[in-house]
C-alpha cells in the first residue's frame, strides 16, 4: 500500500509538473500570441499608412509635376506678357503715325481748301 501511494504521489508530483509547465508555456504562448496580435495590428496600421504614405508621395510627385507646369506656365505668361507688352507698344507707336500722317494729311486738306476757297472768293470780289 505504501508503494502504491509513493507511486501516486509520484504520479500526481509528475501530473502537477506537467501542468505547471504546460500552464506556464500555455501562459507563455498566450503572451506571444498576444504580443503577436499586437505586432500584427501595428502591421497592418503601418500598412494603412505606408498606403496613405504612398499616396502622399504620389500626391507631391503629381504636385511637383503640377507646380513644375504651373512655372513653365508663370514663365510662359511672363514672357507673353513681355511681348504683348511689346506688341501694344508697338502698336500704340504705330498708331501715333498713322494718326500723325493722317493729321498732316487732313490739316493740309484744310490749308489747300482755305487756299482754295480764298481765291476763289478773291476771284468774285476782285475781278480783274
Amino acid at each position: 500500500m505504501k508503494d502504491t501511494n509513493v507511486v501516486i504521489n509520484y504520479l500526481a508530483a509528475f501530473l502537477l509538473r506537467l501542468l505547471l509547465r504546460t500552464g506556464l508555456a500555455a501562459a507563455v504562448v498566450a503572451v506571444v500570441l498576444r504580443f503577436l496580435r499586437r505586432v500584427v495590428f501595428f502591421a497592418a496600421f503601418l500598412a494603412v499608412d505606408l498606403r496613405f504614405l504612398r499616396r502622399v508621395v504620389f500626391f507631391a510627385a503629381v504636385l511637383a509635376v503640377d507646380l513644375r507646369f504651373l512655372r513653365r506656365v508663370v514663365f510662359f505668361a511672363a514672357f507673353l506678357a513681355v511681348f504683348l507688352r511689346r506688341v501694344v507698344l508697338l502698336a500704340a507707336l504705330r498708331l501715333v503715325v498713322f494718326l500723325a500722317v493722317f493729321l498732316r494729311r487732313v490739316v493740309f486738306f484744310a490749308e489747300e481748301t482755305a487756299f482754295f476757297l480764298l481765291r476763289l472768293l478773291a476771284g468774285m470780289f476782285c475781278a480783274p
